[in-house]
């Protein structure tokens, strides 16, 4: 199997095709060959990536813009991927007795539940969440008093798998952690509720979720 070429071994490639040429043309290849280069990278990812394009240190600067023998970088943004990615790790772990729990999964965003393609470009954070009001008690394994709670068809340590599947896949660009978050109008404790240790009433549960992050 051929092996994906290297930033420097790319790098090689673009100064040898514009050593003999001068500008103005200088620069017009060199910013047909980024975008050549960023096309074909695109082509081989699943799901098209946030890209900020950066010339000679300016932001969202054209191509063509270009100094001499500058310099054209693109940046990508793998927290939409990753935030999929969760997400389908997530639902494929998820018990599938009604199917209920596996359909709550969904991202929040400053506090907002949003779709993978409303995050903005210029998105730092994530959260993966499940509304479902058991659901601390199935990802702790045990009820609030301390008893034993799991569904059939959940594998165990289900966060942490989904944790672990989305760290190795992304870790290099997006940090993940799992928290447990309140959720607004989420369940709360009934008042006819005790367990051993203190007095739960009226307390809101709160809810395991992947805390996504670009590095």
């Amino acid at each position: 199997m051929a092996r994906a070429p290297s930033s420097r071994a790319f790098e090689r490639v673009i100064n040898l095709a514009i050593a003999k040429v001068q500008p103005p043309e200088l620069q017009k290849l060199h910013a047909k060959i980024a975008r050549d280069g960023l096309a074909q990278h695109l082509a081989t990812v699943p799901s098209r990536p946030n890209v900020r394009r950066i010339v000679d240190g300016r932001l969202g600067a054209a191509e063509e813009s270009v100094r001499p023998f500058g310099v054209i970088r693109y940046e990508f943004d793998s927290l939409r991927e990753a935030a999929l990615f969760a997400l389908d790790e997530l639902r494929r772990l998820s018990p599938i007795e009604s199917g209920d729990y596996r359909k709550a999964w969904f991202l929040l965003y400053q506090g907002k539940q949003v779709t993978p393609e409303a995050l903005p470009p210029d998105a730092r954070e994530v959260t993966v969440t499940n509304d479902q009001p058991y659901s601390r008690m199935l990802a702790v394994g045990k009820r609030a008093d301390g008893r034993p709670f799991s569904l059939q068809n959940v594998a165990p340590g289900y966060m942490e798998l989904a944790w672990q599947a989305v760290r190795q896949r992304f870790g290099n660009s997006v940090t993940i952690a799992i928290g447990f978050i309140q959720l607004e109008g989420g369940y709360v404790m009934k008042q006819t509720y005790r367990d051993t240790r203190r007095d739960r009433a009226g307390q809101q549960i709160t809810y395991p979720s992947l805390v996504l992050s670009l590095r």
